[in-house]
């Protein structure tokens, strides 16, 4: 099939490419596949940073609810505002953040509802103070019946945090074994390609170097005078076959010239041999 050296190099260059290209194919799955895994341990911990904003938010809008019924100074009725509605977009942020995780995604819905619960009962008492009620603000605050709902947050907030740093801890862990199998891969691969190289060019340079030293036998054989010194041995290749047939060719030639002049030789001395005969003759008859 592969009878000559040009087709057996192409078919080493084309094995070798493929080899490559599969191995490189095999290389940027693996790399998709890591990166992938280290975006989703990366997104969890920013569902957890979200959701730990929006908790801190919700806690330093009581803080100043409570210090504008305590201080009656507007800058924490500001405050309180500006917190409310930094923790609700943050939620509303982690809600769309563990839409790929329907039981996630649950929890963070409910802990949203609970926590726009919790900032509507916060405002009942701003808004008494607000029209100077500051006595009914504090009664509502000293009631502590915003304390359960608070507690309610608190512990499916401290459920959905824990599930999502398991989910950190398992993607960082596939992460990174998906990182040690590319490692892997990339060193093994690289062997093989390697070692695939090394044999198809011994197995080329093998196939060269034994006609080569087919012909120069026979050539050395020539050269010392063995008119029948020929190639009558398979080559392996087309080209080699067509060089041991022009070999094979140029020594009958040498040999037919060879025997060509040593009859034309043989041929001069039998004429000169009559000749010399002849001119023996004639003297003698001259005498």
């Amino acid at each position: 099939m592969l009878s000559s050296l040009s087709a057996r190099i192409a078919a080493i260059g084309v094995v070798v490419l493929i080899a490559l290209a599969s191995l490189a194919g095999l290389l940027v799955d693996a790399s998709r596949q890591t990166s992938q895994s280290f975006e989703r341990a990366g997104h969890s911990v920013e569902v957890i940073e979200t959701t730990e904003a929006a908790l801190g938010d919700l806690r330093e809008a009581e803080s100043g609810q409570r210090g504008f019924i305590i201080t009656r100074d507007p800058a924490y009725a500001r405050s309180f505002a500006e917190r409310v509605e930094s923790s609700a977009r943050n939620m509303a942020v982690a809600v769309r953040q563990t839409s790929d995780n329907p039981l996630q995604n649950a929890r963070a819905r409910e802990i949203a509802v609970l926590m726009a619960q919790r900032a509507a009962f916060l405002r009942q008492p701003l808004i008494l103070a607000r029209h100077g009620d500051f006595s009914g603000a504090v009664a509502i605050v000293a009631s502590g019946r915003g304390r359960e709902l608070m507690d309610a947050i608190s512990v499916r907030a401290s459920g959905f945090l824990d599930e999502e740093r398991a989910l950190q801890t398992s993607r960082q862990d596939a992460a990174d074994k998906r990182l040690a199998s590319g490692r892997r891969l990339a060193i093994i691969g690289g062997l093989v390609v390697a070692l695939l190289v090394v044999c198809s060019f011994a197995l080329l340079i093998r196939g060269i170097r034994r006609p080569l030293a087919t012909m120069m036998r026979a050539m050395t054989a020539l050269g010392d005078g063995e008119q029948d010194a020929r190639i009558d041995t398979a080559m392996g290749s087309e080209e080699f076959d067509r060089l041991a047939e022009g070999y094979n060719a140029m020594a009958e030639r040498l040999r037919n010239a060879v025997a060509d002049q040593a009859n034309s030789e043989r041929q001069l001395q039998t004429a000169n041999a009559e000749l010399h005969r002849n001119s023996e003759t004639l003297r003698e008859r001259g005498s």
